[in-house]
């Protein structure tokens, strides 16, 4: 008997009956949790889940209100462009394991930019951060 096919259990009124084979619920590990949009760490960071819808739309809301914070204008290069692009002010290749998505520090100042395709492949994985409203590569070698 194929898998498709309905299973016939006969009972005192000549009606079909449930099998008892299937469960009433699914077992823990079929159970799936919701995930997310938007995970908060216990140090304060935000991190998007880009494996649900929720998580992209977040993302991309946060890039775009980026976009408007800078009018439009790439951080480094100050041309005005229509699409740029979320960089995260400590690099994926940086400590990639402690991304952080929010748009602004704890106390108010601006935390990550949005640089056109040009700048954001020729930073590389440089630091930059925020300082007098310019988007400026970090010097490591006093710290």
């Amino acid at each position: 008997m194929s898998k498709m096919e309905k299973i016939r259990v006969s009972s005192c009124c000549n009606r079909e009956a449930i099998p008892s084979m299937i469960p009433a619920f699914p077992k823990p590990s079929q159970v799936r949790k919701p995930q997310e949009a938007v995970k908060v760490h216990p140090d304060g960071r935000q991190v998007c889940n880009l494996k649900t819808v929720a998580g992209k739309d977040e993302y991309d809301s946060r890039r775009y209100q980026m976009v408007r914070r800078q009018r439009f204008l790439c951080a480094i290069c100050g041309l005005l462009k229509i699409f740029l692009f979320f960089d995260h002010e400590a690099g994926r290749g940086h400590n990639a394991a402690h991304r952080d998505d929010r748009l602004l520090h704890e106390d108010g100042r601006w935390k990550n930019a949005a640089l056109c395709a040009t700048c954001n492949s020729l930073k590389g994985s440089k630091r930059y951060h925020w300082c007098d409203g310019k988007y400026i590569p970090v010097d490591n070698r006093f710290r």
